[in-house]
């Protein structure tokens, strides 16, 4: 897959599978070039990674609902972890909003 599509409206899990040796559990996320970093979550029977990430337009259902990033425009998101002394940094599919 070369991108994913997020609705400007929705709210979705972006999802990645990532393979490293020794494998590593501790991925963030930036969707700003590496200005700011967000904790993914970590499956270790899948070695997916994942993020809740909002479009700009979203609304949350029912009240405040924190988000852990909001995506405000079509982004090429980075991942990274540290294994010392490596840091891995990676590029992810590209996210296009719709």
């Amino acid at each position: 897959m070369s991108f994913w599509t997020l609705s400007r409206l929705g709210r979705e899990y972006y999802k990645v599978e990532i393979v490293t040796v020794p494998q590593l559990a501790n991925w963030e996320i930036s969707f700003d070039r590496g200005d700011t970093w967000t904790p993914m979550s970590y499956d270790t029977g899948t070695n997916v990674v994942s993020v809740l990430v909002s479009g700009p337009d979203f609304v949350p259902p029912g009240g405040d609902i924190i988000v852990s990033s909001s995506i405000t425009a079509s982004v090429m998101p980075y991942i990274r972890a540290v294994d010392n002394p490596e840091v891995i940094v990676r590029t992810l599919p590209k996210i296009d909003l719709v």
